[in-house]
């Protein structure tokens, strides 16, 4: 029943339409009142206002809020990549370079010249080179004022206290040696040859004493013989039964037993003399042992005196060793996790320091020579200056070869990527010979100290093979490092006054919404490479979910709102 009562319904309207559009007649308005109509277009404008409002403020963010791209932390291994230009040469021992402004006022040896060790090569105007000393001593002074006003880093520190550690450490051990290779030889020597004058008195003693005896003897023996003879001679002349016959055999028989006894007593003085052993109570003795006494007395003092000094020495050694290792630990504790600009500024102003000392030192050097440049090994003058000519800066004085067959590569490489590369460092150096380009697989040799502006030299010994002298060649190293956790693109690195950091960026909730807005976070870099950086963290404060910020659009810095591009 309700269906068939809304079909009628509609087929009235439907039937009220027709009629209403046959006789003309339109429908009245919805709004017939002025005011409501009215009303309606300032809602619609509203809104119409609101919409155009949006879109304008959209843009607006859009065009004062920056644009970043970013990147999270991964492992990975660096690739440090470099290209240096230099010449191929013949190899040469060694090249002196001198500061600018010395004049030579003769030339020693010629090109082409075989020079040995310690030939003179060159000589210079004194003069110059004393004013060139003066200077350099200005310029250290300069520098050290500099370093001391620069205040000392943490790791200057820790180097200083290291190293007075192994000063005090060589102290003792130079003590110790000493104390071990102590000589008493002379005061030894001494005793024993007071001891050898003793047996020699000893022995000249005794053989006074035995010679005295057999002389002694030999007396005796002659006078018992001679006293024996005159009574044989008396009994001889005397008549057999008279009383002066009988008188004369007496006698001959008393002067026999007499004699007989006195030459017993010299056999037993002189067998007495042969077994004396005691010999202390003669002078040149006596004398012989007080010098043995005093030179005991002089050698056990000095034995004495020597292990005293020895335990304060070594006592007093071993108390600098502990100092040091104090201060070694003490500075270690205090050692900075970052490097400031202060501590990189006293670096260099060191770096130059030590090569003004060495230039001043060469310079000493030549003026103990009498202003005359030495050669520091023997060889063949492939390269010097011409009389009446002066130094220049960077340019080699004098060049010898070392007696060595082959070529060398030589060319320069910035501090910066110096530092990424080490002497059997692998690469290839390219060169065009006869018209075509060679190529060689080749090793570092040698890697110098940076110059003034920052270069540091670059040596590379040739295989045996075909080189022109003087010929341009091009070496392109590529090393990779070792993996890394921690790994950013370079292009994140900021810095500033307070040090190396990178922007993350972090979710804020605000009345527009939910915003990206950026945080700092100090990093300290462990290694680089053109492109990529491994870096770590301080406090661990970065973690591998932590978008950062390798690039924007607009300058932007911490507490800025961004937008992730894309």
């Amino acid at each position: 029943m309700k269906l068939i009562h809304i079909k009628e319904k509609i087929n009235d309207i439907i039937t009220q339409e027709k009629d209403m559009f046959a006789s003309g007649l339109k429908h009245k308005p919805l709004l017939s009142n002025r005011v409501q109509r009215i009303a309606i277009r300032l809602i619609v404008s509203f809104f119409v206002l609101i919409f155009v409002f949006t879109i304008v403020s959209r843009v607006s963010d859009s065009a004062t809020i920056a644009s970043v791209q970013v990147s999270t932390m991964a492992s990975g291994t660096l690739t440090n990549k470099a290209e240096i230009d230099g010449t191929i040469d013949a190899e040469d021992g060694i090249s002196i370079t001198l500061p600018e402004g010395l004049r030579v006022i003769k030339v020693n040896a010629e090109r082409g010249k075989q020079v040995r060790e310690g030939e003179a090569l060159l000589a210079f105007d004194v003069s110059s080179i004393e004013d060139k000393i003066k200077g350099l001593e200005d310029e250290i002074y300069i520098l050290n004022q500099k370093i001391s006003l620069s205040g000392k880093g943490s790791s200057d520190s820790v180097l200083d206290a290291q190293q007075a550690l192994d000063d005090a450490q060589q102290a003792y051990d130079r003590l110790a040696a000493k104390f071990e290779r102590k000589d008493f030889a002379d005061l030894e020597a001494a005793l024993a040859n007071a001891i050898e004058n003793k047996d020699r008195a000893i022995t000249a003693a005794r053989q006074a004493f035995i010679k005295e005896a057999e002389e002694n003897r030999k007396n005796v023996q002659e006078s018992g013989d001679d006293a024996v003879r005159a009574a044989q001679q008396a009994l001889s002349e005397a008549e057999e039964g008279t009383p002066a016959y009988d008188s004369a055999v007496q006698n001959l028989e008393v002067i026999k037993a007499r004699w007989d006894n006195a030459l017993s007593e010299a056999d037993e003085a002189l067998s007495a003399a042969e077994n004396r052993t005691d010999f202390s109570d003669e002078a040149a003795v006596m004398d012989a042992q007080a010098a043995i006494e005093a030179a005991e007395s002089a050698l056990i003092s000095a034995q004495r005196e020597f292990e005293d000094s020895k335990d304060e020495e070594l006592y007093a050694a071993e108390k600098n060793i502990e100092a040091a290792r104090r201060a070694l630990k003490k500075a270690q504790e205090n050692k900075s996790k970052s490097q400031t600009e202060a501590e990189i500024e006293r670096v260099t102003y060191k770096a130059e320091l030590s090569e003004k000392e060495k230039l001043r030192d060469t310079l000493k050097e030549i003026m103990d020579n009498g202003g005359h440049v030495m050669a520091p090994v023997s060889g063949t003058v492939l390269k010097t200056l011409e009389k009446g000519s002066k130094t220049e800066a960077d340019v080699e004085v004098v060049t010898l070869s070392n007696n060595g067959v082959g070529f060398v590569f030589k060319g320069s490489l910035d501090k910066e990527n110096a530092e990424n590369f080490s002497v059997n460092d692998t690469g290839e150096l390219s060169y065009r010979l006869d018209g075509s380009t060679q190529k060689l697989d080749v090793k570092i040799a040698a890697m110098g100290t940076a110059d003034e502006d920052n270069m540091v030299p670059v040596t590379v010994t040739l295989p045996d093979g075909k080189y022109t002298p003087g010929m341009s060649a091009q070496l392109s190293l590529n090393k990779k490092s070792e993996t890394y956790q921690n790994c950013l693109p370079l292009t994140a690195l900021r810095r500033d006054s307070r040090g190396d950091h990178v922007l993350v960026i972090r979710k804020q909730n605000t009345v527009m919404g939910t915003e990206w807005v950026t945080s700092r976070v100090d990093i300290i870099v462990k290694d680089r490479d053109g492109q990529m950086m491994s870096i770590e963290s301080t406090e661990n404060a970065l973690t591998y979910s932590d978008k950062v910020i390798t690039s924007s659009n607009k300058t932007i810095s911490e507490g800025d709102r961004v937008r992730i591009e894309g």
